[in-house]
């Protein structure tokens, strides 16, 4: 995965996040999770650049706990998680 952890400036930093996929993950699959992203997450998923999905929320803590369901849903089908704090 790239190192590039940023927030897009038309982005709120203390209620945004992003989730990034590998870099070699092919385009198509990175198509379907955009338009699951969009339709799950209505309101909220603001963009995709590359492999990195941001979203943006009202509150920290909505994000917050935006990020700890996604994070067990993650860990239950297997995948590695790691969660980066961007100050």
């Amino acid at each position: 995965m790239s190192v590039s952890y940023k927030i897009p400036k038309r982005l709120a930093v203390e209620r945004a996040c992003f989730y990034q996929l590998p870099d070699d993950m092919p385009t198509s699959d990175l198509t379907r999770y955009e338009i699951m992203f969009r339709i799950k997450y209505n309101g909220t998923f603001k963009m995709r650049v590359h492999t990195m999905f941001y979203f943006e929320f009202n509150h920290a803590l909505e994000r917050n706990d935006f990020l700890d369901s996604l994070e067990a849903e993650a860990v239950m089908s297997g995948l590695r998680v790691q969660r980066i704090t961007i100050n």
